[in-house]
């Protein structure tokens, strides 16, 4: 948890026992192969997992060929969740998954793999 973190304050004051509502992602998304040639995703911390599983349903689909294109944003590198699955996207699907890393902390990004 980061100090600044919109949630933080939210769980710190949960005791044992409490619970804690949550719901989302809002809107509906409904995406059909081949419905655009590239498609563009932008995710930060552990926003990553739903963009990951359209990622994944988009790349493993054989009737699919649409590109993907993610910029991905984490505070320091060892933030970055499921990094080996996204970089053995980029490496199984070349030309057609691109991951960019950005870091807030670190003050740099990089490109998957």
């Amino acid at each position: 948890m980061y100090p600044q973190g919109r949630m933080l304050h939210h769980f710190r004051e949960l005791c044992v026992g409490d619970y804690l509502a949550v719901k989302g992602p809002k809107g509906r998304f409904r995406y059909q192969p081949g419905q655009v040639r590239a498609f563009g995703m932008i995710a930060g911390g552990s926003g990553i997992t739903p963009m990951f599983q359209v990622a994944r349903a988009i790349l493993e689909n054989p009737k699919d060929m649409t590109n993907v294109h993610l910029i991905y944003a984490n505070v320091t590198y060892e933030d970055i969740l499921l990094k080996e699955e996204l970089d053995s996207l980029v490496a199984n699907y070349p030309g057609r998954f691109k991951v960019h890393y950005v870091l807030n902390q670190e003050q740099r990004s990089f490109i998957g793999i």
